[in-house]
């Protein structure tokens, strides 16, 4: 760890927590039970999502009340997808009693050390950096981090009066993503009535699978070998994270090592339409179309790239279609599900149905749509200045210039 300053101490995250313990996994819902804090509950920013509750009995384990959280504590996601290991939610003002799965690991700092919201802030930004990325184990499709190896973790201790003065900073900037996130959540459920009220209507037009209107291409493996003898370029990259539904998250940019030709064969085209693989189920397919925001930029292996054949389909028309709820169901129906992932192959996805009228019926169908759209697009806007602000405070704050 860098040169602390003046006041500050560091320590063991293992000598700052009374306890670190595990979850308990239940695979049922029971209606009358008690809320468990499972994966999909915390988003990537670490906020608390709860578009998805699980309820489980208090017979669920024989030690149910060990597993209670209490106000203070701090919820660690040790297990996840790739990437995903590290996502951290402080637990406060809870509305009802919860438990948590064995996804997460729940530490319980001595409060007279260490804040938890403090703890929670910085452990969520050391998530944001990668840190914890080269720590986990992986295997196909889900990734973990040993409680042993959290525990033996470095963390900054200011006086708690300057925990509580950060924590207080971040929380406001959390605060303004927040009504962003709700925001954006309000335009799509406008977006889709808009747009689903006229796709609806198209049924007497023929259904044309995604392959026969456009090429479907892959992107770049990270991790690959490469020749020795052939030159490499930094070059901007985009993975699942950068493709949200509907929309890009572009405040964070990866760059890879690619040869010339790789450059070529990947580079992204304005008009493209991006399409994630795999995730969580309800996210399987999400999308959006690409106007060449980043140039140059090419895209990972987990992200289809659909080019359409702008003579038989608009490209707007086409991201849109792929995001309507028939779209999504199809990618579900055929997707290979594993436990709480769900991924869909370039084969089943060439074989996609979608509505294709006369172009210039789907270029009115975009037309009605452009209102909410663009509202979108200036809302994201303002959402990636947030979370510039937001990465650069944290930096800030954790290293004491604040």
């Amino acid at each position: 760890m860098s040169e602390l300053p003046t006041g500050w101490t560091s320590a063991k995250l293992k000598n700052l927590v009374i306890s670190a313990d595990p979850g308990f996994a239940y695979g049922k819902h029971e209606e009358e039970g008690v809320f468990q804090f499972r994966m999909n509950n915390i988003r990537r920013d670490g906020s608390l999502d709860l578009g998805k509750v699980r309820r489980v009995p208090t017979s669920a384990h024989k030690k149910f009340e060990k597993f209670l959280l209490e106000d203070g504590d701090v919820l660690f996601n040790a297990t996840n997808g790739p990437g995903l290991v590290g996502k951290t939610l402080p637990i406060r003002n809870l509305p009802e009693p919860a438990v948590f799965s064995n996804h997460f690991v729940r530490l319980r700092p001595y409060k007279d050390a260490i804040l938890g919201i403090f703890l929670a802030k910085w452990l969520q930004w050391q998530f944001n950096r990668g840190f914890f990325n080269p720590m986990t184990q992986q295997w196909v499709n889900q990734a973990s981090l040993k409680r042993e190896r959290l525990l033996d973790i470095d963390v900054p201790v200011p006086p708690l009066l300057e925990q509580r003065r950060i924590a207080a900073i971040l929380d406001k900037t959390a605060e303004i993503t927040e009504a962003a996130t709700q925001y954006r959540s309000s335009l799509h459920t406008l977006w889709e009535t808009t747009f689903n009220s006229h796709y609806s209507t198209l049924t007497d037009v023929a259904q044309v699978p995604l392959d026969d209107c456009s090429v479907i291409g892959s992107g770049i493996t990270k991790g690959r070998k490469t020749s020795p003898s052939r030159e490499l370029y930094e070059t901007p990259y985009l993975t699942v994270a950068n493709v949200q539904d509907g929309h890009l998250a572009l405040a964070v940019v990866k760059t890879i090592a690619a040869t010339k030709a790789e450059q070529d064969k990947y580079r992204l085209e304005h008009g493209d339409v991006l399409l994630t693989e795999g995730g969580d189920p309800d996210k399987l397919g999400r999308g959006t179309i690409w106007r060449c925001e980043v140039p140059g930029a090419i895209n990972q292996n987990h992200i289809f790239r659909v080019r359409p054949n702008r003579n038989v389909v608009d490209p707007a028309y086409l991201a849109m279609a792929l995001r309507a709820p028939e779209s999504r169901a199809y990618f579900l129906r055929h997707a290979k599900q594993t436990t709480g992932i769900a991924t869909i192959n370039k084969t089943q996805l060439g074989r996609t149905p979608v509505r294709i009228p006369a172009l210039e019926v789907q270029r009115d169908i975009v037309r009605r749509c452009e209102a909410v759209t663009n509202e979108e697009a200036a809302n994201d806007s303002r959402a990636y200045t947030v979370q510039a602000l937001t990465a650069s405070l944290q930096s800030r704050a954790f290293r004491g210039d604040l």
